[in-house]
């Protein structure tokens, strides 16, 4: 009796996963807000550097199978650099800044590994490549010397448009709170254009679904 009841709750079980499979949602739209920050050396110098970025990003996810899937990505983002270096010459206080504004556009691929897929709540691991699209808009310098101060607009070239590559490896949550939506949070830290953490938090629609098996 024992061995029938085993039997019966392991064909139960198989047929929930089965069917939970036959409604996998195949397709979602993934919208996050990013936000990037990060404090340096600017150059071989020791003068401190800022930068912060912020956008917004939308996506398509194809979930292939339950436990990993591929997105692709399109990224819009501000990113500001600054310095502020203070120093003395012929004694006298000087005080030089600089800063530029960056658009970026990222397009971005990443397949993404879920460690438990059945779950509402789930565990993942993603590594994005992206081609960033960079445009400088500003860039100014100032300069003081005991509070006398000049502001100087720098002249914008063509060559400003700069295409460069990038990696974006992290880890993410995942919470579905019903069959059509959910909600994310991931990070981690990018190497090549941005070289600094990075947070996101969005939304997921599902816009399609698997056919009935």
């Amino acid at each position: 009796m024992k061995k029938v009841i085993g039997i019966l709750s392991f064909l139960m079980i198989t047929a929930c996963f089965q069917v939970q499979a036959q409604f996998q949602n195949k397709l979602s739209l993934n919208v996050s807000y990013n936000h990037m920050q990060n404090s340096s050396m600017l150059g071989n110098t020791d003068i401190p550097l800022d930068e912060v970025a912020s956008g917004f990003s939308i996506g398509v996810q194809y979930n292939n199978h339950p436990s990993w899937s591929l997105e692709t990505i399109v990224r819009s983002t501000l990113m500001t650099k600054a310095y502020e270096n203070k120093y003395q010459l012929g004694g006298f206080d000087f005080i030089e800044k600089e800063k530029a504004e960056y658009h970026t556009i990222d397009i971005g691929f990443s397949p993404k590994l879920y460690f438990n897929p059945r779950s509402k709540l789930r565990f993942y691991m993603f590594s994005e490549a992206q081609l960033n699209i960079n445009y400088l808009f500003t860039n100014t310098s100032e300069f003081s010397r005991e509070g006398e101060e000049i502001t100087q607009p720098l002249s914008l070239e063509e060559d400003d448009s700069v295409i460069n590559l990038s990696i974006y490896p992290g880890l993410g949550l995942d919470y579905t709170f019903t069959n059509n939506f959910g909600a994310f949070v991931q990070g981690g830290y990018a190497f090549g254009w941005y070289a600094m953490p990075q947070v996101q938090i969005g939304a997921r629609i599902s816009i399609l679904k698997s056919k009935s098996l």
